[in-house]
């Protein structure tokens, strides 16, 4: 079965090339529970975003063939001084999910 390498929260992993977006993979496999399936796979909800690169960006619609090779963020990586002023500003933006998942 084919892999994808990638770096999920400082640490090396691969995972299985078949889920259908890096949510998936995260969720599934690496039992990362931080992203939420909100509204998989439009991305309209931003329960599943995380730090791609340093850049947010919604998991559900990243293909794992797009996030080969890079570094991955959720909140279980985060420092906790850090984790918090993502989740305050994601409950402060009203998102409709628990104030679990990263907003800039």
């Amino acid at each position: 079965m084919e892999r994808v390498s990638l770096t999920v929260n400082g640490s090396a992993v691969t995972v299985r090339a078949d889920h259908p977006h890096l949510l998936a993979a995260l969720r599934e496999e690496l039992d990362i529970t931080s992203p939420k399936d909100g509204c998989s796979p439009s991305g309209q909800c931003g329960c599943c975003t995380v730090l791609v690169d340093g850049k947010a960006q919604v998991s559900c619609q990243l293909s794992l063939a797009r996030a080969a090779g890079r570094s991955i963020v959720t909140v279980e990586g985060l420092e906790p001084a850090e984790a918090e002023r993502y989740a305050a500003n994601r409950f402060s933006r009203k998102f409709q999910a628990p104030a679990t998942g990263i907003a800039l």
